[in-house]
């Protein structure tokens, strides 16, 4: 593992370029532990970008133009020890705080779906208070609205997983969205004889 902490840090441990392999790339990825999801937008743009090199051997060297760009992703990277959010998601002011609904936003696009699962709290003023709680995201290889479906699978498994964690305090079935009419109505037709891929 290369030890930084800190942008200023990259600077100095870069390794020269032959040795920019898909190998040192994978495992420099992989130190991004991000459990809840809270920076799955920057995993996404790293996931994308370790699909472009999937024709190279682990210890290949990686098309010497590209490495300036993965140079920058882990500079992101590491820019994120800089960012801060709010553990706590019930507010002061929730009406009834052991009252959460769960809402699913999922959508799939050409190579990627994601899901992102947010806990809802009324509030005494009559509004409502919305928290990201979990989300997780996908590469996918199918039609655009089997990555739809496959959004909602994985929407599914991530509602159940935050489902399981908070246990009694979810008080509400779970709301799931999703902007595919295909999707939906796949969803929605349990009992029309569907493709192999769509039916599981």
């Amino acid at each position: 593992p290369i030890p930084v902490v800190c942008r200023e840090d990259l600077e100095s441990v870069w390794p020269p370029p032959h040795k920019w392999t898909k190998r040192l790339i994978l495992m420099m990825h992989m130190t991004h532990w991000d459990l809840s999801g809270m920076t799955e937008p920057i995993k996404v743009d790293k996931k994308l970008a370790m699909q472009a090199l999937k024709g190279l051997g682990w210890d290949d060297p990686i098309p010497s133009e590209d490495i300036e760009a993965w140079k920058e992703r882990f500079r992101q990277y590491i820019s994120l020890q800089n960012l801060s959010w709010n553990r706590c998601i019930i507010p002061m002011d929730a009406a009834e705080p052991l009252h959460m609904k769960l809402i699913c936003c999922n959508d799939g696009a050409e190579e990627m779906a994601g899901s992102a699962v947010y806990g809802c709290v009324k509030r005494k003023n009559g509004r409502f208070s919305s928290q990201l709680l979990f989300s997780r995201s996908r590469l996918c290889t199918q039609t655009i609205p089997r990555n739809e479906l496959d959004a909602c699978v994985l929407g599914a498994a991530a509602a159940e997983c935050v489902r399981r964690a908070l246990g009694s305090k979810i008080a509400e079935e779970t709301l799931f969205v999703t902007d595919s009419e295909i999707a939906f109505c796949w969803i929605s037709n349990p009992e029309k004889t569907l493709k192999i891929f769509v039916f599981n």
